[in-house]
């Protein structure tokens, strides 16, 4: 064989393992425990949707009691000279916005209640987050995609768009969020001299139902208060 045919067939052979190498790889679902920190599964900025390469939504195991994570996101200045350069399309929060981070997540069991606070990251001039805003809402199915407008025919407003109104701070609180799949999506305006950003915390309590006595331990109980009546009554 020829050194240029046998050189032909030796990248021939490697072609497909030099294609899967330079395939991006996919987003997928991340499981975490108790605690964990989330990170942006799709961007929306000006009129750009962005999914995240490698994370395409979490399943967060409950354990009893509190469970907590943590999530955060950092841009440059969207608003130089006083002027929102790319305001989201179709936003259908309360005024404009320069980005809109939807956090996709599942539970698994349900919990009982939770709360979302939210505070902007700001310092003055310098580093600062304007018309801060969340919501939350279960999905109708669990391959519902992000969206930065109204949310999708069948699924359910767990906490609509809140503002941190003039302040840099929000708390939501919530009730019963059965083991289903959700959006967090937290919207706002990067506008300090070199941008802003904001950092939270997702808080869901996983109240355990109490477990049943069986049949046969009730009456249990009660041969044993029967015997305590008869001891009393010698």
């Amino acid at each position: 064989m020829h050194r240029t045919t046998a050189r032909a067939a030796l990248l021939a052979a490697f072609a497909p393992a030099a294609a899967l190498l330079a395939t991006p790889a996919l987003a997928s679902t991340v499981s975490l425990g108790s605690s964990g920190t989330l990170l942006v599964t799709t961007q929306f900025t000006g009129s750009t949707t962005t999914p995240n390469a490698t994370v395409s939504d979490y399943l967060l195991n409950l354990a009893s009691g509190t469970n907590t994570y943590s999530f955060s996101d950092s841009f440059v200045n969207q608003e130089p000279g006083g002027v929102l350069l790319n305001p989201v399309t179709g936003f259908s929060g309360q005024g404009q916005v320069g980005f809109v981070d939807a956090f996709k997540f599942a539970i698994n069991p349900s919990a009982s209640q939770g709360n979302v606070i939210t505070v902007a990251f700001s310092s003055g001039s310098l580093f600062n987050t304007a018309n801060l805003q969340l919501r939350l809402y279960e999905a109708a199915s669990a391959s519902d995609a992000a969206t930065a407008g109204a949310i999708s025919a069948g699924s359910t407003s767990i906490v609509g768009w809140t503002s941190s109104g003039s302040g840099t701070s929000i708390t939501a609180s919530f009730q019963n969020l059965s083991s289903g799949a959700y959006f967090l999506d937290i919207a706002g305006i990067a506008n300090g001299q070199f941008g802003g950003g904001y950092g939270g915390t997702l808080t869901l309590i996983n109240t355990p139902a109490p477990v049943p006595v069986p049949a046969s331990g009730w009456l249990l109980v009660s041969a044993l208060g029967s015997l305590a009546f008869v001891r009393r009554r010698r």
